[in-house]
């Protein structure tokens, strides 16, 4: 199997500590998200069935939110929460999408050119040719800064939401 030479690329514990606290504050912030997510599943999921948009509970994160966008759009019972939650599942898979970069990335260096960041190697497998690297994922600092300041917002929000919807 071929695998690509990565030996070139490098990242030290010093490069990363600057965002070590942003990441961690990010994947938190994220599992409370992921929760309110659930939430609003477990509030919606049975009116969504009734209307065939679902026909089993999803449990990856993009899949939720993929229902939830349909569930708000379409029924309506819940059109007094549409903007407000559609808005905030948007923000969801924005950071869903960091989050799954920082955490099923496979991190390979520390770049500083225009600004700091962690660069990931995508890499795929590919039956008889053996691993690819493809084009590098790249978030800057400043991105995982805005993510972990962003997910406890979001989660605020969702959270008054939830609230409403449980009463229903």
């Amino acid at each position: 199997m071929m695998v690509p030479d990565l030996g070139s690329r490098s990242i030290t514990f010093e490069a990363v500590a600057d965002v070590e606290r942003p990441v961690g504050q990010l994947l938190l912030g994220f599992a409370l998200l992921d929760h309110q997510l659930d939430f609003w599943l477990m509030a919606i999921f049975d009116v969504a069935r009734k209307h065939n948009l679902a026909s089993k509970m999803p449990h990856l994160v993009g899949e939720k939110i993929g229902l939830l966008v349909k569930c708000f759009t379409h029924l309506a019972e819940y059109s007094k929460h549409r903007h407000q939650a559609l808005t905030l599942l948007k923000q969801a898979d924005e950071l869903n999408s960091i989050r799954n970069t920082i955490v099923h990335g496979a991190l390979s260096h520390f770049g500083t050119d225009p600004e700091p960041m962690l660069i990931f190697a995508r890499l795929r497998y590919s039956k008889g040719h053996g691993i690819h690297l493809l084009k590098d994922e790249v978030l800057t600092f400043a991105q995982i800064n805005s993510a972990a300041s962003r997910v406890n917002d979001v989660v605020a929000e969702m959270h008054a939401i939830s609230q409403d919807l449980h009463r229903q």
